[in-house]
């Protein structure tokens, strides 16, 4: 019996967690007070979910007990810390937008995340790397980047510098869903929930917890992210020549209501080369 079992030791906002387990073959979970779900499977296994309810602010202790058929066993200690965090008002937790599908391979370059699919709560990518330190590119919160998506974006920012002379800074990249979390409460507790929705996606829906996603800003904006990105130099070239390194603008003035987001001229996602 071979398990895994994402983020054993994870914080969290929420009175709740929900735990990933893959497995490669069918189990059970060996336990009265939590239950399990059964996702999906890809090549790398048997997608479970486990949902630990009513934690307390503060660190919390349970132990997994898996089974399969032929008697095989596995335990895991999930220590769960719960950040003592004020909600907007009428919440008292923030999830994924209700009856949205599970997207299982956050791997795919092309995974679907967006206002009907999301990703799992504690899926990271494992091979993300700092853009400033490993790289020497321009960033805002140590940015980082999956590795090949932070390749190519480099050598998309020189070849943009060495023909328009222009530079821009990397504001945002990798986000967790417990970031986004507080990201998406935050701009609810400003703007309301209606005005957060045009704004900030959900924990789970953000294409930031992919890692293949950055936002950008620069002088000619004042260091804002704002759409009047598209129309500087720096904006222009990347909208016209990022598809030759594997990105594009995911929400343009041509696709702005898919996954239900506003035109971003901004936000670039690397979605592989194609020769």
């Amino acid at each position: 019996l071979e398990i895994e079992v994402f983020q054993p030791k994870r914080s969290t906002i929420n009175p709740w967690t929900e735990v990933t387990v893959v497995s490669n073959k069918e189990i059970i979970l060996d336990s009265e007070s939590v239950g399990m779900q059964y996702i999906g499977s890809t090549d790398q296994g048997r997608y479970y979910l486990v949902r630990l309810e009513n934690l307390e602010v503060g660190k919390v202790e349970k132990r997994l007990k898996f089974k399969d058929q032929a008697g095989g066993e596995y335990e895991e200690l999930i220590r769960v810390t719960r950040e003592d965090f004020v909600f907007p008002p009428g919440f008292d937790s923030v999830g994924p937008w209700e009856n949205s599908e599970y997207t299982v391979d956050g791997n795919s370059f092309t995974a679907v995340v967006d206002k009907s699919h999301r990703l799992f709560e504690d899926y990271e990518p494992e091979d993300l790397i700092d853009l400033n330190k490993t790289l020497g590119l321009y960033t805002l919160n140590n940015a980082q980047l999956r590795s090949e998506p932070a390749y190519a974006l480099r050598d998309m920012l020189r070849e943009m510098q060495d023909d328009t002379g222009k530079t821009v800074t990397v504001a945002s990249g990798y986000r967790s869903y417990l970031t986004q979390s507080k990201t998406y409460s935050n701009w609810v507790k400003e703007l309301g929930e209606n005005g957060a929705k045009g704004v900030s996606a959900r924990p789970g829906h953000s294409e930031d917890q992919l890692g293949t996603t950055v936002d950008f800003v620069s002088a000619d904006t004042n260091w804002q992210i704002t759409n009047d990105f598209g129309n500087t130099k720096a904006g222009k070239w990347l909208a016209e020549n990022a598809h030759r390194f594997g990105f594009v603008i995911p929400y343009n003035e041509d696709n702005s209501e898919i996954g239900g987001y506003k035109e971003e001229s901004w936000h670039f996602r690397y979605v592989g080369k194609v020769d």
